[in-house]
Parts: C-alpha cells; structure tokens; sequence
C-alpha cells in the first residue's frame, strides 16, 4: 500500500471517529433532554380547505404571551405531543428547542416552580398518552420529564396522576369522568396554567379555571373538536389565539396512510377529523345559510328599521326559566324576501317583554304574532297561560305550527333560494343558525340546545309571510274561542278562605 493510500485512510479513521463522538454526544444530549429531539412542525404539506396557509406546532408555541390559545385540528396533526412540550417548558421555565437567542424560548413563561393542571376525558388516556413510566414506548409527558422527577402520586387505580419535579414545579392530571363523580373535587386548588387536551364538559372546566385567578394564569387547548362546542366559542372569543390544523399539515404522515384513513369517514368526520372543523359545525342543520346581512336594502333607513310599508311576522318562543325568545320578519312589497331583522332574547317578565315588542313594531302593520303552542297550556295553580299572559299586555297571539321536520325542509330550501336573509341586527338569530346542527345520537334530529330563534324562524316560515295589503286581513281561523278568556281566573277550591260556622 503506497503513502496516499494510507493518508487516505488515516483521514477518513479520523472523520469516522469524529462522526462517532459527535453522534454519541447527541445521543447522550437527547438522553438527558429528550425534548430536544422535538421539532415543532410549521405546517408543512398540504393548504387548509379555506385556502389559508397553515402555521402548525411552531405558530402555536410563538403564540406564549396570549392568556388563551386554542388548537382544533385534525387527526395526528400532532396536538399532544405539541401540548406536552409546552407543558414542560412551562414545569421547567423555558421551550428549550428552540435558542437561548430566539425570543419564543421564553415568551409568556412564569419563572419556576409552576403548578400546570392537564384535563382529559379518563385514566386510560392518562396513563396511554402522557404518563405512562413501564415499557418501551413511555407517556409523552414523561418522556420528557423523566430524568427531572422529584416524586409521583398515582390514582386509585395506579395511574401516575401527579409529578412533581426537581425544581418544585408539578404536573396534576383530572379526568371528566373523576369529575362527574365528584364535583367538589375541582374547587381546591390555585394554577398557573392549565392545558385542556380532549373535549371535556364545560361545568368542569369552569370549576377548575377558578384557580387560575389567584396566579393570573393560562390555558391552552389541544384537541379534535368531536364535541363541547363551547370550547371552539371560547377560543374564537376576542383577543384569544385559535388555530384549525389540517392531518396534512403533518410532514411525518404520508399520503397514502392519510389516504386509507379518509377512506373511512363520512364528509363530516372527514371535515373534522382530517380539516379540524368542528364536528357541530361540520353537521350544521343550515350549511346552505352564507353569512348575515351587514348593509341596509334599498328603501330601509337602517339594518333594524324596515320600509314603512314593510308587513311584519312575529314569533314567540316562551320560557319560565331560560330567556324568551322574539323573532321579527319584514316581507316588503313586491318581494319574496323575508328579513329577519330584530330578536329579542330576554328573562324579563311578559309585561315587560309584550311591552318590548310593541315598541318595536310600532308604526308597522303586523301580520300574525305566533306563539309556541306550549304557550296555551294552563298552570294547575293560577289557571292561567302564557299566551293569556302576553294578551293581557296587548299582543294578539296566535297558536304556532308545530312541525320541525317540515319547517326546517322550508327554511333549508328558502335558503338556497336566496328568499331568507338575516340581518346582523338579529344577533342571537345568527348566534344559533351559525351553530344549530344535527344530533350524534343518530335521530336525525337537531340537537336539542340553544335553539330559541331557530324554533322561531321554521315556525315563521311555515306561515309562508308574504306581503299583501291593507285591504287584506289576516287570517284567524286558529284562534281557539276558550283561550281568548282574558277574565280572572277562578279561585281554585283548596285556596278559598277559610270559613268558620
């Protein structure tokens, strides 16, 4: 072997050992942080369905210093592992995969020790996905924490339920199921921050985030949105962060595998579980429905003040204990278009809400005024009605029609048709249609919740509103003679006074 030979390799014996050290070195760098080994995605891959470019794991690490930060996405975007890194940095003070020079290390962290709250739906996921100490394939949390840990509590049923590390920050995991068992558990402890992964009931929650007033505290929200709508309205609220990540957004999956998984879901599922569109909202009962009115139509003087000429329908949707619900419709003349323009949604009494409603519709003719028939129904101790109640005070009700199935079949095509609009001024109108969606339970039936106005806009729209003029009455041939009764009702026998002989 002549001396070139042997040069060469010497040189490529000291490459060889250099590679050597420096893989050991990271090997035994990842051993003692294994958090370093994570590399937050930017959202690489395919573009949301909205056309919007995505941020992925990264945007929502760099979003620290909002007080509330919300991640809906697909399946396998990455969102607990993504929610365990910032769990840590916040136990440990800092996200150390990114630079001691890159502002995002540190930004919206309090100085340790800090107390961080996980909640999730049961012990299963605990122990599965974040705590899990045994084997070769360990919780994503202690993953990390590992070579941190000062000592662990565990669960009745041996779960690691708390961590508690060197540093004297600790970890503490509450499950909806716990919860729901025993409510007064959540009303004990201060936070300063708290990181809900999976959809859990609201009720919990808000037991729990009372502890996050004594330390100023934070929440961040990692899930797929397959329930609990009232987290994505809660992450949306102003000033909060909220993010909708794609499966796709995810560079470690491949097509093919997303591919067969698609293959799977019906267009909801698919639209929550592949887009991170809120299953509520990937079910909506009106899809057709493309936003509100937000300028005046010609002849109107304002968004809530229709055309002198305009005729009105009213719809009233009564209750003793949640608020009582008013729609207003204006059909102008020559048009098909409903407006439903003005709602009122109020726990005031009938007198007070009769008196609301005229002042609202004076100056205009009114067709009907219609009323859920519940309404009718007398009260075993006064003998009295709702609907007695609201003619005491001057509205003319009539018995509404009650008939979902076909009403919302007409509000649907109406829609399409382009004949209904809402105008921005029906604020809890638009609140409800833009969230009214079909059951899970497999009914084929809209859920049964926050559906005021809707119950009054298929009612309304089951009376057809068209325009005609003055010359023209209302019909009234439902009007029942017996509930016109606007005497006193009579004494029942058991509160006749008394009468000694």
């Amino acid at each position: 072997m002549n001396k070139s030979c042997e040069d060469t390799n010497a040189t490529k014996a000291v490459l060889l050992l250099e590679l050597l050290r420096e893989k050991a070195a990271l090997v035994e760098m990842y051993r003692k942080e294994p958090v370093l080994a994570y590399r937050p995605h930017r959202g690489e891959g395919r573009p949301r369905e909205d056309g919007t470019l995505p941020g992925g794991q990264d945007a929502f690490h760099r979003a620290g210093n909002y007080r509330v930060r919300g991640i809906v996405c697909g399946n396998r975007w990455g969102k607990s592992l993504c929610g365990a890194a910032e769990d840590y940095a916040w136990l440990i003070g800092e996200r150390v995969w990114y630079p001691s020079t890159d502002p995002a290390r540190s930004l919206g962290i309090k100085p340790p020790p800090n107390r961080v709250l996980v909640l999730t739906t049961d012990w299963d996921v605990v122990h599965d996905v974040w705590t899990r100490d045994t084997g070769t394939n360990p919780g994503k949390l202690w993953k990390f924490v590992a070579n941190r840990v000062e000592s662990v509590r565990r669960s009745n049923n041996g779960v690691i339920n708390q961590i508690t590390l060197t540093n004297g920050s600790e970890i503490v995991f509450e499950t909806e199921r716990s919860y729901v068992n025993d409510p007064q558990s959540a009303e004990s402890r201060d936070w300063d921050a708290i990181h809900v992964d999976e959809p859990v009931c609201e009720p919990m929650f808000k037991a729990h985030a009372r502890g996050l007033m004594d330390r100023n505290g934070k929440v961040w929200f990692t899930l797929t949105a397959t329930r609990e709508p009232w987290i994505v309205d809660y992450c949306k609220q102003d000033g909060n962060w909220f993010y909708e990540g794609s499966t796709y957004e995810n560079p470690h999956l491949s097509k093919e595998a997303i591919a067969q998984f698609e293959a799977l879901l019906t267009e909801d599922e698919r639209a929550c579980r592949l887009y991170g569109k809120p299953l509520h909202l990937a079910g909506l009962v009106y899809k057709m429905f493309r936003g509100p009115l937000t300028e005046p139509p010609p002849g109107w003087r304002s968004l809530s003040e229709p055309p002198p000429d305009s005729l009105l329908y009213i719809t009233i949707d009564p209750h003793p204990q949640v608020p009582t619900a008013v729609l207003f419709c204006a059909v102008c003349p020559g048009s098909p278009v409903r407006h439903y323009y003005y709602d009122i949604f109020s726990r005031a009494v009938i007198a007070d809400i009769a008196e609301e409603v005229r002042k609202a519709a004076a100056g205009y003719r009114v067709a009907k005024v219609r009323i859920d028939p519940a309404a009718f129904v007398r009260d075993p101790i006064s003998g009295r009605s709702a609907a007695n109640e609201f003619r005491r005070n001057g509205l003319l009700v009539q018995k509404a029609k009650r008939n979902k199935a076909a009403g919302i079949m007409k509000v649907q095509q109406e829609l399409v048709l382009g004949n209904i609009v809402i105008h921005s001024t029906a604020r809890r109108t638009l609140w409800e249609i833009q969230r009214y969606s079909w059951s899970e339970d497999g009914s084929n039936r809209p859920m049964d919740a926050d559906d005021h106005m809707m119950e009054n806009l298929y009612r309304c729209e089951l009376e057809n509103p068209i325009w005609y003029p003055p010359s023209i009455s209302p019909p009234i041939e439902d009007i029942v003679i017996d509930s016109l009764d606007l005497s006193e009702p009579e004494t029942p026998p058991w509160l006749q006074p008394l009468t000694l002989d």
